[in-house]
């Protein structure tokens, strides 16, 4: 397969099998014979046309006489793909473009849909298009954002919202948390050539993309892949040596390993993951990275198991969530929520939450967090929690003038994120 056929088969399994673009992306690279530039081309072109997907689809149906519904789906593909390189890849020739095009609609069996597919970007070259004039419905067009989710963000942060989608269209910095139990930052910064984060002290970002599987650093442990926003949650939950600490849904481990590091990798960690196969990545990241004090335990977060009950410091919930945070990582998941989501999401993290809280003990402490950016998922599940729990109190973790961490991608450049503290006082 040439470039563009490796991003159509990655679309095609996002679209068709619900797989994650970056697990799929690392998965296609690692079977491919395929070097740093073309890896570049066919990330760009994935993540563009997730990315973008409700603008390429609104241009294509204004220059369609079929319905959406009956262009098959590597056509439309294709064509999102084309569409795509014209708009936002000015260094490609538009006579390649439609070239291109053409020639894997061939090389898919479908030379009959290779003038459809001409007339389309053809029509678009000459034409150009003509957005919605309702505000909301402008928006939401041009950024890709389902209007239900444009209606939700507006809700959330005011006129803000329009900065929070054109940001989820942005390419993520490559960021990661230095393992201090190996190596002290400046020493990293200095032998890499990375820069520090501005909002974690563990933190550091690298200027140009890195392939951690060919890098020995990251074999021998000296850094753990990881948003800035993702390392706050284990600093906001400031565990210390010797103490016992609870992760309820820890898998793949970076926020379990980073409780570890601040424990300077002495006291006892328990890191519940629902799947035993998840486990095993905790279990591999720790080895990589040194550190001996996790154990593992096969438990489902939402249930209470008796034998942690008031047993711990500290207890870490990184509930699962709606990832409206990480749009940048995941374009795929403002198509695939629904408002039903964040319902039933709202519930699950509510149980989970009142689960984890019986296992700390008495003056001991708890972290909500979420990758989410809808206060559905966040500051509603903590006052309902401390509606429903007396016998805990808020911790004001005094960040920007709010008692909670909140992150967003177009103020702080990182994944969008949620961090709460309570306390038990009784």
């Amino acid at each position: 397969m040439n470039e563009r056929h490796l991003a159509l088969s990655i679309l095609m399994k996002t679209e068709s099998e619900g797989a994650y673009s970056n697990i799929e992306i690392n998965k296609t690279f690692a079977a491919a014979d395929i070097d740093s530039r073309g890896k570049a081309f066919v990330t760009n072109i994935v993540y563009g046309v997730l990315q973008n997907k409700i603008r390429l689809d609104y241009i294509i149906s204004q220059f369609s006489k079929l319905p959406m519904k009956k262009i098959t789906d590597d056509v439309k593909n294709i064509l999102r793909m084309g569409l795509y390189q014209l708009i936002f890849m000015d260094k490609v020739p538009e006579y390649a473009v439609v070239n291109e095009s053409i020639k894997l609609v061939r090389k898919c069996k479908k030379a009959s849909s290779a003038g459809f597919v001409n007339a389309i970007l053809r029509g678009y070259i000459r034409n150009g298009i003509a957005y919605p004039k309702d505000a909301l419905s402008y928006e939401c067009t041009y950024y890709s954002y389902p209007e239900w989710l444009g209606r939700l963000l507006y809700e959330a942060v005011g006129t803000d919202a329009t900065k929070i989608m054109a940001s989820g269209n942005m390419t993520p910095p490559f960021s990661a948390r230095v393992n201090t139990l190996k190596i002290s930052r400046d020493e990293f910064i200095e032998k890499t050539g990375a820069k520090a984060c501005t909002i974690c002290d563990d933190g550091v970002i690298f200027e140009s993309g890195i392939s951690v599987s060919d890098d020995e650093m990251f074999r021998n442990g000296y850094y753990y892949p990881q948003d800035e926003a993702s390392m706050m949650p284990a600093k906001a939950l400031s565990p210390k040596e010797g103490e016992t600490v609870i992760d309820v849904c820890a898998a793949p481990g970076g926020k379990t390993t980073h409780i570890a590091q601040l424990m300077g990798n002495k006291g006892k960690i328990f890191a519940f993951d629902i799947y035993k196969h998840k486990l095993k990545l905790i279990e591999d990241n720790a080895k990589r990275l040194g550190i001996d004090i996790i154990s593992p335990v096969l438990q489902d977060a939402s249930e209470i198991n008796d034998e942690y009950i008031s047993i711990a410091d500290k207890v870490l919930v990184d509930a699962p969530c709606s990832g409206l945070g990480i749009l940048r990582r995941k374009p795929e998941i403002k198509y695939n929520r629904t408002p039903e989501d964040l319902v039933s999401l709202s519930t699950l993290q509510q149980k989970i939450l009142g689960s984890s809280a019986k296992y700390v003990k008495p003056g001991g402490e708890l972290v909500y967090s979420t990758c989410t950016i809808n206060p559905g998922e966040n500051e509603k599940v903590i006052e309902e929690f401390l509606a429903n729990n007396k016998n805990f109190e808020l911790i004001d973790l005094d960040f920007e003038n709010s008692p909670y961490i909140k992150l967003f991608p177009h103020i702080h450049n990182t994944d969008g994120f949620f961090i709460a503290k309570v306390r038990r006082v009784l």
